[in-house]
């Protein structure tokens, strides 16, 4: 079942364009955000003939990204398949965005952006309009042309005493509606007028008895049926720029202007976590709107003087505050003593006397779960907290010098106590919530970067001179993304990377940084050895419940992943029977067209049975039933998008584990013999090869039965 209502990321998308056999002159496009693992479309498009196709497609893609590149090889596939290309998000995805909202006939996408097999579809636009156009009662709301403030709202009724193209009209004129149009409304002034549900009536109306004006890029909302669910990724970019500016300019807790203290929030929905109903959704903006009136209005306010009763001048509170205290507001990235990788986003916001030497914290949050909260996470439910205690935990004496530099006898929070920060540029606090939010293992030489001014031009030495760590991280990003650059890898971050690091071009700290962000998202997301992998093909996670699996788990994926990417034909992976399961058997096979086809081991090569529950597991998660000869294990179809080697290798390891009940210190064999032969002489990183403490004969016998992690060489680290 697709997945409807995603966000693609900002970047390079990738495009195709094709002719539509059953029509002449429809073409359909079809648009990927491969990092986001999202599309959108098929979306019809009508040209006169395939030159002028490939004339507006060239016109609109990156230069020299489109495949064939040969005019006349290209119209060819235009009109027997499809051709491709690459094109930047600022472009597509507001063409994206308008081919959603275009009036076509049906089937109808249900959202602009989706994941799966196959695009999900309704048979009614999903915006189509809550007035009905014929209709006998209905609103409408006046904006002035000019300033684009509420001037007015209109009911339109009719009655069976009046003829068909009769209609009784009535003004919202002090709290009531009136048979009479008011005076402002007159005199040649120029308004628009757009239809609206009366259930949102009581919204429409506070915003014209203060004055304000309804955003342009809002108006949809008024034709949207109050209870429809809408969901961030299917509106227009230009209204959730509108909504975030609005949040960023009064912060202040959302949840106190919501009409449901329990509901959720504008700043939850505007992060893609969650669907609002319309209503809502407009009762959140309007809300939005009269707070950033009042703010205005204290703030105008606040500059004139105050009287007292005794008729003697003062500053308001406000005046007083601006004057009397500085404010610092910022964001800070955690890491404990000799570690390599970071641990907690912090935000905080801080307030000092003038000519103070010490902060109050005023407010702070922590970044876990994908939101904000007050509480430290839980170390047992945060992953990275989890890891950063057990680290520390092996470290007795580093700890102890740590608190005691710090002055701290009694523990609060440990990971804490003994913790450095860095202070991030604050034009990067959504890049790094966003990466915050993924399952990721981010060097500290990441957080160095988010450090340095986003304006200064300077080359890889200048970076080494201000951090060793943030030059080890770049280099150690563009040396895995060109060894396992694939069709796939982001084009302009890795030419940006390479340029950087490896030929001496000085470039502006915010270009390398974004390259770096990207560049790390797709090493995760395609399963680059050295990284965890731990997203699987229907987004759920393979991180044990028990911290003890986690290291075997990890160094199995990238394994696993790394055979994946270099396989041309079949992988197997065969885990010897033990005590608690039979000997069983995951394997897939690349095709021709490179998509993958799945297999998991069925009860016609088990010793033994699979139980009710375990055939239920695996077909929750994705896997199809055996057909008789044909197809005689659980199997899964992969197309050619989704075959990003980390996440199917998180899938069969999943599989292995939660279905078959292996254990990574089980033996595991694998095929093809010279790939896996490969691999652990080390020729694709020191990271996928045998522990060379091994003795020479447990080395030969791998090819035998390797257990994750202890015959795999132990992986760096500081501690």
């Amino acid at each position: 079942m697709p997945l409807a209502n995603l966000a693609p990321n900002h970047g390079i998308w990738e495009l195709r364009l094709g002719e539509r056999a059953a029509l002449d002159g429809v073409y359909h496009l079809e648009v990927y955000d491969k990092s986001a693992m999202t599309q959108s479309g098929p979306f019809p498009l009508r040209f006169p003939n395939g030159l002028y196709a490939l004339q507006w497609f060239d016109s609109l893609v990156l230069a020299g990204s489109r495949t064939p590149v040969d005019d006349r090889e290209a119209l060819r596939d235009l009109v027997e398949g499809f051709i491709e290309a690459r094109g930047s998000s600022e472009v597509w995805g507001l063409i994206c965005n308008a081919l959603f909202h275009s009036d076509h006939q049906g089937p109808f996408l249900e959202s602009p952006w989706w994941y799966g097999s196959a695009p999900p579809v309704v048979d009614q636009h999903p915006l189509t309009s809550a007035v009905d156009p014929g209709a006998r009662e209905f609103c409408q709301l006046f904006t002035d042309l000019t300033s684009a403030q509420v001037v007015g709202i209109r009911r339109q009724i009719g009655d069976d005493d009046f003829d068909d193209g009769e209609m009784a009209l009535e003004w919202w004129v002090d709290g009531e509606f009136v048979d009479r149009m008011p005076p402002h409304l007159g005199h040649g002034r120029q308004f628009k007028i757009s239809n609206f549900d009366l259930l949102y009536l009581d919204s429409l109306v506070s915003l014209l008895v203060k004055d304000l004006a309804f955003p342009d890029v809002a108006e949809w909302l008024l034709t949207t049926p109050p209870d429809r669910e809408v969901h961030m990724g299917e509106t227009s970019i230009g209204f959730r720029e509108m909504l975030g500016r609005l949040i960023n300019e009064l912060n202040v807790d959302l949840s106190d202007l919501d009409a449901d203290p329990v509901g959720v929030s504008s700043a939850l929905w505007l992060s893609g976590k969650v669907g609002l109903p319309a209503m809502r959704l407009l009762d959140n903006l309007v809300s939005l709107l009269l707070a950033q009136a009042s703010d205005r209005d204290r703030a105008s306010g606040s500059r004139w003087q105050e009287t007292d009763e005794e008729g003697e001048s003062h500053r308001s509170s406000a005046v007083a505050d601006e004057f009397e205290f500085e404010i610092d507001e910022f964001y800070e990235l955690l890491y404990g003593p000799r570690a390599d990788h970071l641990f907690a986003f912090h935000y905080v916001r801080a307030k000092r006397a003038r000519g103070a030497t010490n902060w109050q914290v005023r407010e702070h949050a922590w970044r876990f779960d994908g939101q904000w909260d007050e509480d430290f996470p839980d170390s047992d439910g945060d992953w990275r907290w989890r890891a950063e205690n057990e680290r520390l935990a092996q470290i007795p004496d580093t700890v102890a010098e740590a608190l005691r530099e710090r002055g701290i006898d009694e523990e609060f929070v440990l990971a804490w106590d003994v913790s450095e920060s860095i202070r991030i540029e604050g034009v990067y606090d959504h890049i790094v919530t966003d990466l915050f939010d993924r399952p990721i293992d981010i060097p500290v030489g990441i957080g160095e970067w988010a450090a340095i001014d986003h304006l200064l031009d300077l080359s890889i030495e200048e970076v080494e001179e201000m951090s060793a760590s943030a030059a080890e991280a770049a280099r150690n990003v563009a040396r895995q993304s060109m060894q396992w650059a694939t069709e796939d890898t982001p084009e302009n971050g890795l030419r940006n990377l390479r340029q950087f690091v490896f030929e001496g071009t000085a470039m502006r700290a915010s270009v390398v940084f974004r390259a770096l962000i990207e560049l790390l998202i797709w090493m995760h997301r395609s399963g680059v050895p050295g990284d965890a992998g731990r997203r699987s093909l229907d987004g759920m996670s393979v991180v044990p419940s028990d911290p003890s699996l986690f290291t075997g788990v990890e160094r199995l994926v990238s394994f696993v992943a790394a055979l994946v990417a270099l396989t041309d034909d079949v992988v197997v992976i065969n885990v010897a029977a033990t005590d608690s399961h039979p000997e069983v058997y995951v394997q897939l096979c690349r095709e021709d067209d490179g998509a993958l086809t799945l297999e998991a081991v069925s009860n016609e090569f088990l010793d033994g049975t699979l139980t009710p529950d375990q055939v239920s597991t695996l077909l929750s998660m994705g896997w199809q039933e055996p057909i008789d000869s044909a197809m005689p294990n659980f199997h899964r179809f992969v197309s050619a998008r989704e075959t990003a080697p980390g996440e199917v290798a998180d899938f069969l390891v999943r599989t292995l584990i939660q279905v078959y009940g292996t254990h990574p210190r089980d033996r595991h064999t694998f095929a093809p013999f010279h790939l896996t032969s490969s691999l652990l002489s080390g020729t694709f990183g020191a990271e996928l090869a045998a522990n060379p403490d091994m003795n020479p004969a447990r080395r030969a016998r791998l090819m035998y039965g390797i257990r994750f992690p202890d015959d795999l060489a132990p992986v760096p680290h500081s501690d």
